[in-house]
């Protein structure tokens, strides 16, 4: 979460689970972060997150060149995300007015 709040691009070291069930949830985080981003940009940060995960040194080598290439535009993303972020109630805040409203 703190790099999501950064604003600044960042890759998930997700904790692996059985089945490779963290990557069906990377991936769909992923989807729902890079949404309206172009492939040029979006398949770079993709493809480095998947390298970096998969603990291949070579694989991640190879995906941070691109990668490190597009964090221009990467910056730009992961500040509007940040601020779409900060438009949501805070967790605090939500169950509170829950636990109001079932009084």
């Amino acid at each position: 979460m703190r790099g999501q709040w950064a604003g600044q691009p960042f890759v998930w070291h997700i904790y692996p689970q059985e089945g490779d069930a963290h990557l069906a949830k990377m991936d769909a985080f992923l989807t729902r972060m890079e949404a309206g981003l172009p492939d040029d940009v979006r398949l770079p940060q993709r493809a480095f997150w998947y390298a970096w995960n998969a603990a291949d040194p070579a694989a991640t080598a190879d995906a941070w060149t691109a990668f490190r290439e597009y964090m221009p535009g990467l910056a730009v993303v992961a500040r509007a995300w940040a601020r779409a972020l900060a438009r949501h109630q805070d967790l605090a805040s939500g169950l509170v007015r829950y636990c109001e409203s079932r009084l």
